[in-house]
């Protein structure tokens, strides 16, 4: 966006400081995130170089799954609330239940799908010990915090789910 554009909408950039990425609190960490996530593909990468295509193919999966993840804690009460994920600013819906559509469409053979399902994989299960702690609802030591009880929806980890698929329960 120019200048001129910005001035016109009153639009006012604000930028943090190039040594002090703390300053951008949680998205920073959002992306700090990523990043382990990504070093750990990238490790297994020096070893078999991926073609460009299933290079692709997995950014586009991980970008899937970044986009399936819940923004918030889960609600504890209803089972009916949808999750408030990423897909419903980018789409108006929850996109999760489809699956990227350069997956389906692209031209990348059985054995480099494979190695994509592979490479994802390798990020989800590293991603999501980073990722799921921050879901946690944190209420300060001083405050009594209600234990678990009947009802409470939880959130199911699966080490054979499918990358990108956030399980919910209820306990009995």
């Amino acid at each position: 966006m120019g200048k001129e554009a910005a001035l016109h909408y009153n639009i006012e950039w604000h930028f943090n400081p190039l040594s002090a990425p703390h300053f951008g609190g949680i998205w920073e960490r959002q992306i700090q995130t990523i990043k382990k996530g990504l070093r750990q593909m990238m490790d297994e990468w020096r070893l078999r170089k991926p073609s460009p295509e299933t290079l692709v193919a997995t950014l586009i999966e991980i970008e899937f799954i970044l986009n399936s993840r819940p923004l918030t804690h889960i609600p504890v009460s209803n089972d009916e609330e949808e999750i408030l994920i990423p897909f419903h600013f980018l789409v108006g819906r929850s996109g999760s239940d489809v699956p990227p559509l350069a997956l389906t469409t692209s031209s990348i053979d059985n054995n480099q799908y494979k190695q994509v399902q592979h490479h994802s994989k390798i990020f989800w299960d590293k991603w999501k010990r980073e990722y799921l702690p921050t879901l946690l609802k944190r209420d300060k030591w001083t405050n009594k915090v209600e234990p678990l009880k009947e009802d409470n929806m939880v959130v199911l980890t699966d080490d054979n789910a499918t990358p990108g698929k956030w399980l919910k329960g209820r306990i009995d």
